[in-house]
């Protein structure tokens, strides 16, 4: 017989349910510890437990699989007087990447079709960001904090751009001007609006590179 069968038949029914509730609990305290490897660096073995506890008593794992779990941990984190703005900074640009690596994979646009398209249809092109890519903004210097342990945490005014490139997700600081571009994109501007809102000399190279990289995808205004 297993150990696990001699340790059935010698505990109590609420003591095998006891010990199935630590080993879910470790399962989960793992699965993010993997999503989240940087935040989890910056806090102590006792900080972390009793974190992952707290957070899943808020927010309880209703999901089939794991991959979900650490969906609210950054809300979560920067409503803890105890965790600093960084340290929540910083799990939001981990949250970012992890589901990069999970959403679909779409065709990159080539922007030649710009040249193809109906001049009345490019007045109304707008863009939507895919759904592999992430905006993260913050006042400190997430991007280096991401990259490196050893990096300690500053005050930067910081924007990252989490993208997909195949299966390999990366991710890139951007200029504050880039991060606005984008963001415009992001809600909703048409490519009349962004021509207007930035020199050509700027938005052209933004565009391409956006597109290249498979974090734009064009559409057209369902008003034309």
């Amino acid at each position: 017989e297993s150990w696990i069968d001699l340790a059935n038949k010698q505990m109590t029914a609420e003591e095998r349910t006891e010990v199935y509730s630590d080993a879910w609990f470790m399962r989960i305290e793992e699965s993010l510890a993997e999503d989240f490897p940087k935040f989890r660096e910056t806090v102590d073995d006792e900080e972390w437990d009793q974190l992952v506890r707290s957070y899943l008593k808020a927010h309880p794992s209703s999901s089939y699989t794991l991959a979900r779990t650490g969906d609210k941990l950054p809300a979560f984190l920067s409503q803890k007087p105890e965790i600093e703005s960084w340290q929540a900074d910083l799990a939001l640009l981990e949250k970012a990447i992890y589901k990069s690596s999970g959403a679909a994979n779409i065709a990159v646009w080539d922007v030649a079709e710009l040249e193809r398209m109906n001049p009345d249809d490019v007045e109304t092109l707008k863009f939507v960001i895919q759904p592999a890519v992430s905006l993260i903004s913050s006042d400190w210097n997430i991007f280096e904090l991401q990259e490196d342990s050893e990096a300690p945490p500053t005050r930067s005014a910081t924007a990252v751009l989490v993208y997909r490139e195949g299966f390999n997700v990366k991710t890139r600081k951007l200029e504050a001007e880039e991060f606005q571009f984008l963001k415009k994109i992001e809600d909703g501007a048409t490519l009349v609006e962004l021509i207007e809102s930035f020199p050509e000399n700027a938005w052209l190279p933004w565009l391409v590179s956006a597109a290249a990289s498979g974090v734009i995808q064009p559409v057209l205004d369902s008003r034309s």
